[in-house]
């Protein structure tokens, strides 16, 4: 019985992919310019009531280039958790003017706490936890995407 569970497990896998699933949405690119680095994340966007309610539940893997952006139009205060979240993850928290204002690293895995930042928040972002410390993200770098602020005409 084991065997078998492992067997459908992997068919499964193989058939929707580590990070989506058959409803995979298509990425986009997301670069954070982190002193003289810039790094770039292909993002799946957050954008409605569900999309934000469900974000990266039930994934059992991220990969370091991928996340997921949760766009907030007004921008507002914003309060997350990790219920049946599987991976752990770092959750940076973007005002207005694109600049990361607040990262939670390394959120625990299913856990109900609350992560939140009080302030006027456009976006966040969640990528693999830690990758923010192992890339030297921090608060005051600058997020760019074409979604999350256009550019100007």
């Amino acid at each position: 019985m084991k065997a078998a569970a492992v067997r459908l497990l992997l068919a499964g896998v193989l058939l929707f992919g580590f990070t989506g699933g058959a409803d995979a949405q298509q990425r986009e690119i997301l670069e954070i310019a982190s002193g003289d680095d810039l790094h770039r994340f292909r993002v799946e966007l957050a954008i409605t009531p569900p999309e934000r309610r469900r974000g990266l539940m039930e994934r059992p893997y991220l990969p370091p280039d991928e996340g997921m952006l949760f766009l907030f139009d007004p921008p507002q205060p914003v309060a997350m958790w990790m219920k049946n979240t599987w991976i752990s993850l770092d959750m940076l928290f973007i005002d207005d003017a694109g600049e990361i204002r607040f990262i939670a690293a390394n959120r625990v895995p299913f856990s109900l706490d609350i992560t939140s930042f009080s302030g006027a928040n456009r976006a966040v972002l969640e990528i693999a936890g830690g990758r923010a410390e192992e890339l030297g993200i921090r608060v005051g770098d600058k997020v760019a995407h074409p979604r999350l602020f256009p550019p100007e005409p």
